[in-house]
């Protein structure tokens, strides 16, 4: 007798057909959690690049210090021509009061 004579009622062929049905349950729960994490984890990049357009908004104005820096220096420079610009003690060219 053939394998494809055999009886579908055989032991044999229960036995494929768990092993195949297993298989397909494995591999189908498998893709379900794939799935699941995929979207979790575009989920949390869209919250992530969100959070970081609001950080970058929220700090655009100190791009700006250097300049104002530079401005301030220039502007007491011409008040009192005859004083250089007064520096912290770390010596970083901040204003002093």
């Amino acid at each position: 007798m053939t394998a494809y004579d055999a009886d579908p009622r055989s032991p044999q062929w229960r036995v494929g057909w768990l092993a195949g049905a297993s298989v397909v349950g494995v591999a189908a729960g498998l893709l379900v959690t794939l799935i699941l994490l995929a979207r979790r984890i575009a989920g949390q990049a869209g919250e992530i690049s969100s959070g970081l357009q609001r950080t970058a908004r929220a700090t655009d104005g100190l791009w700006d210090v250097r300049r104002l820096n530079a401005t301030l220096e220039r502007i007491l420079t011409a008040v009192s021509p005859g004083e250089p610009p007064a520096t912290s003690a770390a010596g970083e060219g901040e204003l002093t009061s």
